[in-house]
């Protein structure tokens, strides 16, 4: 099993890629935006980067990528 860290998913479009063959594009898409929507209400959508505590709640509520495990330090 691959460990990943932050720098392996710290944009949308690279957490979108270790994602993609467990939900569809505009899933993943509406699920990341809800929780910057959450952490950060005052962002638009258009918000490129996600944060490390984004990333952790991604992961809390979605799970580890298949094959793959996150190691938040």
């Amino acid at each position: 099993m691959k460990q990943l860290s932050y720098k392996d998913a710290n944009t949308k479009g690279k957490l979108m890629a270790l994602y993609l063959n467990q939900y569809s594009e505009r899933e993943l898409r509406l699920y990341i935006n809800d929780i910057i929507a959450d952490f950060r209400p005052l962002r638009k959508n258009t918000v490129r980067n996600v944060t490390l505590q984004e990333l952790k709640e991604f992961v809390t509520l979605y799970g580890q990528p298949v094959d793959k495990e996150f190691v938040f330090q």
